[in-house]
């Protein structure tokens, strides 16, 4: 029987642990357990080793998805909070671009006069500056604004324009702005009932016919200390005007300046510098009407005013 049990030995390792007869004999069955050994000793606690891919759980680290749990991203409603680009609407309350209206009007752009006058134009967006343009011809007093406001900003009335007042039948009466530099042509043509004037001290020029035909203008005064000329036929027909007082800025009465004039009692021409007398300046003026001068010319004028058409009396002032 022990032979048997040799067979045994052929199977090794193997057989015996098949064999549980062996276990008989007390002898193999501890070898048979040694073999246990070596399954536990087999690589397999290697293999649990392998749990170490389970410490892949690093990969549980990869919990990251923490960083999913990155809500944080969620956070950025805290860029939602960035809701101060919404503020910038707080930009568009910036109505500074809408006030930009201010800018400039465009030079030639019209405008009411608020007082119901007549509107004035832009000439000048630099300078700030303003035609009185059109002016309401029913009206008996004007006063034309010595400023005006454009989109909030203050501009200058410097002119008033060519014809504006032309055939206001109604004018009684008109105060020019002490801005005002210049008197266009035709600008008071017959205004038949306009019966005096007064021009400001900063007015430099006076168009042509700028009160011809005025039959009931009575006195003109000239403040300005910047007119240089009396343009052709200024006062022509002017047939009540009884009284004009000249500055001694005047270097030139133009043709027909004063032509047919037939009520003037005097002329006072204070200028040293006159060195032209228009043709038919002074035609039709009566007879009876005195021109006063500086006595220094007073013979250099005589000569030429009797050549402009005046045949009335020159004497000095």
């Amino acid at each position: 029987t022990p032979g048997a049990t040799g067979t045994p030995g052929t199977s090794g390792n193997e057989t015996p642990g098949a064999t549980g007869t062996p276990g008989t004999s007390g002898n193999e069955t501890p070898g048979a357990t040694g073999t246990p050994s070596n399954p536990t000793g087999i690589v397999t606690p290697g293999a649990t080793n392998t749990p170490t891919p389970t410490g892949t759980p690093a990969a549980t680290d990869t919990p990251t998805p923490d960083e999913s749990g990155t809500p944080a991203p969620t956070g950025t409603p805290g860029a939602t909070d960035t809701p101060a680009p919404t503020g910038t609407p707080g930009t568009t309350t910036t109505p500074n671009p809408t006030s930009t209206p201010n800018p400039t009007p465009a030079v030639g752009t019209e405008i009411e006069v608020g007082n119901g006058t007549g509107s004035v134009v832009v000439t000048d967006t630099s300078k700030k500056t303003v035609t009185f343009d059109e002016a309401d011809k029913s009206a008996k007093k004007v006063t034309i604004p010595n400023t005006v406001k454009v989109d909030g900003v203050t501009y200058k009335v410097t002119k008033i324009e060519d014809g504006a007042f032309a055939g206001s039948k109604n004018l009684t009466s008109v105060k020019i702005p002490v801005n005002v530099t210049e008197v266009g042509t035709n600008t008071f043509k017959n205004c038949t009932k306009l019966t005096s004037v007064t021009i400001p001290k900063n007015v430099t020029k006076i168009g042509a016919s700028a009160f011809a035909g005025c039959t009931k203008l009575t006195s003109v005064t000239v403040k300005s200390t910047k007119l240089k000329t009396v343009a052709a036929n200024t006062f022509k027909n002017c047939t009540k005007l009884q009284t004009v007082a000249l500055p001694n800025t005047i270097t030139k009465i133009d043709k027909a300046a004063f032509s047919g004039c037939k009520n003037i009692k005097k002329i006072t021409i204070k200028s040293t510098k006159v060195k032209t007398f228009g043709k038919n300046a002074f035609k039709g003026v009566s007879k009876n009407a005195v021109i006063r001068v500086p006595k220094s010319k007073l013979k250099a004028y005589s000569k030429k005013l009797k050549n402009a058409g005046f045949k009335g009396k020159v004497r000095a002032i």
